[in-house]
């Protein structure tokens, strides 16, 4: 009981923000990640003059009629066709996609909303999508972000569909529990409105970063729903009212990125029309994400390059294993 008073107290929070946080940064940035800050710093001398996306001192920005992203969403809509999406639909209303989708997401399974179109693009699409999210210019926003060099760890074409049911697993508020920090590109495929689900985040930056969580989480015991609170419950950092959140809609090529580790997000709850986002995740050697089992696909992606860019040292980089020490 004494704990919890001491939690919830303003002596806490102060000690959190101005000793805890700052001293662990540090750690995390000089320690933890001291290769990969001076793999940054070279990467930043090399590349002082090429653009980037500035953040602003907060861990979330909306980027609207951004050339780069206009033309790999472009690229990315031009070769999905309606034959295609419909059969994906067809898929993930299956009984066959919810038995499998139940051996690790069972919330989602209950409700089967999303599938990754990545893997059955054209490869040329996927030539796109690798040299974009390798490019300079994408890669110094990462970095400028991080304050150390990324590794490459997940990437999505992500349909989702509207279900006429309750949202579930990431359709609600949550943050991605994989460790300190990471960053998070969210590109519009297809346009988005609030009839195909736009992704939320909270608009303050968060003084306590990792250090404090939304207290009534769901406890269904559910696989995928582990940390996901319901709207009814979630009022951190916000009183509820639009003007507290930044929200993913607009045209293809309106991008959202997010420290989706630091911020309780949610999105892709479509009401009546179907919603097409990439999402390119970049992570840190100490994320507690298991990107050993992306080993295959970092492969394939990797192999997608042409061979000047299989020789550039920062993109080897961005596909580089773990040391032995992370890794378990």
């Amino acid at each position: 009981m004494k704990l919890k008073i001491i939690k919830n107290s303003k002596f806490y929070y102060y000690f959190l923000r101005y000793l805890i946080i700052p001293i662990y940064s540090l750690f995390w940035h000089s320690v933890l990640n001291i290769y990969s800050l001076l793999v940054g710093i070279l990467f930043k001398i090399k590349n002082f003059d090429s653009k980037y996306i500035h953040f602003d001192n907060n861990s979330k920005k909306l980027i609207h009629n951004n050339e780069y992203f206009d033309d790999i969403a472009n690229k990315i809509n031009q070769n999905i066709s309606h034959e295609f999406i419909q059969e994906k639909i067809a898929k993930i209303q299956s009984q066959n996609y919810k038995e499998k989708l139940n051996e690790k997401n069972q919330a989602m399974a209950l409700n089967p909303f999303i599938i990754n179109l990545f893997p059955e693009l054209n490869i040329e699409t996927k030539k796109k999508i690798i040299e974009f999210a390798t490019s300079k210019y994408v890669i110094k926003t990462v970095t400028k972000y991080l304050g150390v060099f990324p590794m490459l760890a997940r990437i999505y074409v992500n349909l989702n569909i509207p279900t006429d049911k309750e949202p579930r697993s990431s359709q609600l508020w949550h943050r991605d529990d994989f460790g300190y920090k990471n960053l998070d590109l969210f590109l519009a495929i297809n346009d988005i409105d609030d009839s195909n689900g736009p992704l939320l985040v909270i608009k303050d930056r968060d003084p306590l970063k990792i250090f404090y969580r939304v207290k009534k989480e769901i406890n269904s015991g559910l696989t995928g729903e582990r940390g996901k609170i319901l709207d009814s419950d979630f009022n951190y950092l916000s009183k509820g009212d639009k003007n507290d959140f930044i929200k993913l809609e607009g045209d293809k090529g309106t991008g959202l990125w997010i420290d989706s580790i630091r911020n309780y997000h949610k999105g892709g709850h479509c009401k009546s029309k179907h919603r097409i986002v990439l999402r390119i995740n970049y992570m840190t050697p100490d994320s507690t994400f298991d990107l050993e089992s992306k080993k295959e696909e970092k492969i394939e992606w990797f192999n997608l390059l042409n061979e000047k860019e299989k020789k550039n040292f920062f993109i080897k980089q961005l596909f580089r294993n773990r040391s032995i020490l992370f890794r378990n």
